[in-house]
């Protein structure tokens, strides 16, 4: 990642790093705003993908778009199917494509109406 003049090298695993350079990671992840995305995020981030696609896209398009792993995705996809936010359709043979409901567009909606609201007064 580029910051400024100077580039930022994040580690694959932060296992790996020493417990001091755990801690200079951690210092250095939140002064440049490199925070874990909560699970609210991780939602909207797919729900607007799909939007952006005109409602509909493949499974494999929707994970590198929303920068998710195949478990991530199919975990977070599981449960937005079991609410029914969006829906799986089949075209011709095996090939699938998530679709956003009437629910899940207007639950968008909102969610981003509250985002925009929690910024507006700093909360």
């Amino acid at each position: 990642m580029k910051t400024g003049n100077f580039q930022v090298f994040k580690p694959r695993n932060q296992r790996f790093l020493g417990p001091e350079n755990q801690q200079r990671f951690s210092r250095l992840q939140k002064s440049l705003n490199m925070v874990k995305r909560s699970k609210i995020d991780i939602v909207i981030d797919i729900l607007n993908t799909i939007t952006e696609s005109k409602g509909r896209i493949k499974p494999t398009h929707l994970m590198y778009r929303s920068n998710l792993s195949h478990i991530q995705m199919k975990r977070y996809l599981s449960e937005l199917l079991e609410k029914e936010l969006v829906e799986e359709e089949e075209e011709r043979k095996k090939k699938k494509r998530i679709r956003i409901t009437k629910k899940g567009r207007d639950f968008l909606a909102e969610i981003l109406r509250m985002k925009e609201f929690q910024k507006t007064f700093g909360l």
